[in-house]
């Protein structure tokens, strides 16, 4: 809707019609009225009306230079706004690789720590059947010397059976040969 704004310009009281809020018209007013004071100052002999031309002069000539930076930056971002919907699925793409990723690094770490914990348990079994058969083998050694030990009391004890048996053979001899010294 159009509104009548109030404003002044070099001194001049002007009414403008505009459909822009009002605020805004006065900045324009202002940025026109500055443009035209610094024209001024530039030069002193100019009078208002060639002061007036030379600012909407220059002020075309910024608004063409801002015309023209702005047809370069949408030249420059043409590209990037045309492939925008190839890089956002290549970027949702990415971030569900990346996320699958994510969850096979966390099974990877779970079957890990699962790999370390078997690891563990076999070691300590290793180390109490290693513990285990330190002890059993301690007592074969004991249990081998202990055998050696009775084949000896075994060897001994057969020496002196043989031992008594050869006595008691002579004795047996000896008892026969009195008996038949006694009878004779």
């Amino acid at each position: 809707m159009e509104q009548k704004i109030d404003v002044t310009i070099s001194g001049y009281p002007l009414t403008l019609r505009a459909d822009v809020n009002p605020d805004e018209a006065r900045r324009i007013a202002s940025f026109v009225d500055g443009k035209i004071s610094e024209t001024l100052e530039g030069n002193k002999r100019l009078g208002l009306q060639l002061a007036t031309i030379l600012a909407a002069v220059n002020i075309a000539g910024e608004m063409f230079a801002v015309k023209r930076e702005l047809a370069e930056l949408r030249e420059i971002s043409r590209e990037p706004m045309e492939n925008f919907d190839l890089l956002t699925s290549e970027k949702d793409r990415k971030i569900a690789e990346n996320q699958a990723l994510e969850r096979e690094i966390s099974r990877l770490k779970d079957d890990l720590v699962n790999s370390l914990n078997t690891i563990g348990d076999i070691n300590k079994r290793m180390t109490g059947a290693a513990q285990d058969s330190k002890a059993a083998k301690d007592a074969l050694e004991e249990k081998q010397q202990e055998m050696v030990r009775v084949e000896q009391s075994l060897a001994h004890l057969q020496q002196t059976l043989i031992d008594i048996t050869k006595e008691n053979a002579e004795l047996k001899k000896s008892v026969v040969y009195n008996k038949g010294a006694e009878n004779a």
